[in-house]
């Protein structure tokens, strides 16, 4: 997962939804999107943290 750019992580998360893929590869994605620090919740955009 780590060769992916952040933005083709989104891509492929957004796919994987959309398209009702295996739960267990979305939460995988969501993992990743987390130590990204990416809110896959706001399509991928980065956590606002104050």
């Amino acid at each position: 997962m780590q060769v992916l750019s952040n933005e083709a992580l989104i891509h492929v998360y957004n796919q994987a939804v959309e398209q009702k893929l295996d739960a267990d590869f979305i939460h995988l994605l969501q993992e990743e999107m987390r130590k990204r620090q990416l809110d896959f919740r706001s399509g991928g955009i980065p956590n606002q943290r104050s």
